[in-house]
């Protein structure tokens, strides 16, 4: 949580700000909270992974892990690219 109240806890007054466009401004002064989409939209994430996939995308990249000599980004995004999903937001951030 980057909140307490209404007030953003430590790293959100480093991140907030630089948000594209004003949602970090939005966020901070309406105490609003972000779905998965919102946060992709945010640019905070990149990937949405649905609690009923994690712990096979968990078990895919250990796996991989232990089994590849090289395990790196593109091994580790292409699992994510696999699991994961879209997500729909539930606000119009296109204002911000």
């Amino acid at each position: 949580s980057h909140f307490l109240g209404m007030f953003p806890l430590c790293g959100a007054s480093y991140f907030l700000p630089r948000l594209k466009g004003s949602i970090g401004t939005y966020l901070a002064l309406s105490g609003s909270r972000l779905n998965a989409a919102d946060v992709m939209y945010a640019g905070l994430a990149t990937h949405f992974m649905p609690s009923d996939r994690l712990e096979k995308c968990m078990g895919e990249l250990s796996s991989r892990a232990q089994n590849d000599g090289e395990f790196g980004a593109a091994q580790i995004q292409e699992v994510l690219d696999t699991f994961g999903t879209s997500a729909t937001s539930t606000k119009d951030f296109k204002a911000f």
